[in-house]
This record gives C-alpha cells, structure tokens and sequence, in this order.
C-alpha cells in the first residue's frame, strides 16, 4: 500500500561490493543456499631435503661448493640443514658429524621461528686432529627432550646423511718430526736444526733447552721462519769452550715458547698449549726402619696440563728444602732410600724435587 505524500522509491545504479567470508555461502540450481567450509588436513610428516656446510662470514660460495675447504683448531663447522616444510625447533637437537672415524656431536643453535632451515655448528678444538673429508653419519639426536616438528604437531624425519669429501680439517699444532745434532764450530758456537712436520711461522724467541759441561744452557731461534726447518744457535760466554764432548740436549729435547713466543702451522694451529707440572706429590709406601738399602719410600705424581702426566721426569734438585736429597734416590717415579733409616736418631726429612714433562717444562 501507498501512503500519500511518500517520496517514491526508484532504484539506484550502485556498484556492488562482495566479500567472501568462511564459511562460504554455496547456491544449487533451484538457488537454495547451504553454507560449505573447505580444510586442509596436513598428514606429511617433514623430512630432510638437504644438508650443506655454510662457510663462515666474510667467505662465500664458488657456484654450490664453499670457497672455505680447509678447517683449523677454533674454527666453527657449521651446517645448515633445510626440511621440505616449515619447522619449529626446542630443545638443542645434534646432528652427529664423523671426521677421521670419530664421530662428534653438532649441536644447534637454538630455537628458532618456523623456518625450513635448522642450523648445526661444530667448534674444532686440536683433539679432533687431522682429516680428509667429514661426513654427516646418521640421524637427528634430540637430547633432553629436544625436538623438530612442523605446524601440526608431527616430529620431523631424523635421517641424515651426506658426506662432504673436499673439506680439509687441520686441527693439530705443528709437531717436531726431528732434532739434528748439535754442531760445535771451531770458535764454539752450538748450531741445531729442528724439523717439523710442515711449514711453520715463528714469532718472538722460541728457545731449545741443553746443557754445556752440565750447566744448563738454551739455544735461542736464529731462523727458518716459513719453512719446515728452524735454526737454533748458542754463542759462548767469556771463557766458555762448548764442544762435541761437552754439549748435551736432554733426553726429551723440547722447542719451549717463553712469553710472546708462538710457533703456527699454514693454518695459524699452535702446538699443544706448553704449561708446566703442577701438584707434585709423594704416595708414601711406608718404608720402615733398618731397611734395606734401595727401599722403596713412595712414589711421585703430577699433574700436567699438556696431558702428558705418564711422561714426566722426576730428578732431586739442590735449593730450599733439599738438606737430606743426599739419603735417596729417584728411579722412574720411585723414590728409594740411599741410607738405613732410624727413626729413634730421627723421624722427618726433606728433599726436593723437580717434575719436567716431555716438553722440558718444569
């Protein structure tokens, strides 16, 4: 019905703006509406696509091949390993490495946003030694209830294997292959070559132990630096005549590095880090009085950061401490009586000794 006086209604010419909102509204033939809603329903699993080292920063890539083949002591190996879907990682998974047989524990650096890479770093330390080749060697680990998943919730695939055979890992200090004989020039200079078992770079004043009528001595560097043999050289002191006869190296010769000396490999690797024995000690046997004469009284020990404890000398030493050195003898690591003991003339004594590892530390 029309109402008087009402304004008529015509119809506008406006465009129309749809939106499409789930759940959407679908028509049939007759126009009659049911509302659809579509899902996607993930049941994949994610599995690993890809494994390859990233070279570190400030090197790069030649086409798929890292610029940076050859690794040394300190350097962080460090591989990223991309998955076929988006991942969230808790937990510090590790991925198991193989370098020379031995097989070392890659962990990763951290949790992360979804991401389709999960980055696993390996610092080199100088007990890793040398190798051709490494090789990723066998599943994921999740320690301490770590894990991979994707969005929905399913763990990620664990296998992982591929082998990187041009990557050079270098992580052991030079070592000294030989020590020549010393030679003793008409006017008494002592000259000695040492050889190592690559090219090495000298810094400062390395020194070599020895000995001239058994004064102790040392040979000073005098050349060599970038090559694979260096040069020691002792000129005498006023009235001092070395000769053959005269000049002894210890039984352990040993290149010591004082204070802001260092010796490097092609790779800037150092030799094991050169540190004296430390806590020598007597395990006491209980010698008793009216022993017999080599009784053993006790045995020595010392700690040695070098990690060469099973190779240190012990010899007695005059100084403080040493007023009865002259009642007892050291063989090996056994300290033996020289004397009877009696123990209602006397009860205490005191030596000293010296520990020098096979460095010629002490």
């Amino acid at each position: 019905m029309k109402h008087a006086g009402s304004p008529s209604r015509r119809p506008r010419n406006s465009p129309l703006a749809l939106q499409v909102l789930e759940p959407r509204l679908a028509l049939d033939a007759t126009g009659r509406g049911s509302l659809a809603r579509s899902a996607r329903v993930d049941v994949v699993a994610p599995s690993i696509e890809a494994i390859r080292i990233v070279p570190p920063e400030g090197d790069g890539f030649f086409g798929a091949t890292p610029v940076r083949t050859a690794y040394a002591a300190g350097d962080r190996l460090t591989f990223r390993v991309t998955f076929t879907e988006p991942v969230m990682v808790s937990g510090r998974p590790t991925l198991p490495v193989a370098i020379g047989g031995v097989t070392h524990d890659a962990a990763s650096t951290g949790a992360s946003r979804r991401s389709r890479f999960v980055t696993f770093a390996l610092t080199l330390t100088e007990d890793v030694g040398d190798a051709r080749g490494v090789r990723v060697a066998g599943p994921i680990g999740l320690p301490n209830g770590a894990s991979i998943r994707d969005a929905a919730g399913h763990p990620a695939e664990r296998a992982a294997s591929e082998d990187f055979p041009g990557v050079v890992i270098d992580a052991t200090g030079p070592r000294v292959t030989r020590f020549s004989e010393p030679i003793v020039s008409a006017r008494g200079r002592v000259t000695l070559d040492v050889t190592f078992d690559g090219p090495v770079r000298v810094t400062g004043a390395p020194i070599i132990p020895f000995s001239v009528l058994g004064v102790p001595r040392r040979l000073e560097y005098v050349a060599g630096s970038g090559s694979r043999t260096l040069r020691f050289a002792y000129a005498p002191r006023p009235g001092e005549r070395p000769s053959d006869s005269t000049v002894a190296l210890p039984e352990a010769p040993a290149v010591v590095l004082p204070g802001g000396a260092s010796l490097v490999d092609r790779l800037g690797n150092r030799p094991r880090s050169l540190a004296s024995p430390t806590a020598i000690m007597l395990t006491a046997a209980g010698a008793s009085e009216n022993n017999d004469l080599g009784a053993l009284v006790g045995t020595f020990s010392a700690s040695d950061p070098d990690g060469n404890g099973d190779l240190i000398a012990y010899e007695l030493v005059p100084g403080v401490g040493a007023d009865d050195n002259s009642l007892f003898r050291i063989s090996g690591r056994r300290l033996e009586a020289t004397t009877i003991f009696d123990y209602e003339r006397r009860a205490t004594y005191s030596i000293r000794v010296r520990a020098t590892d096979s460095g010629g530390l002490a």
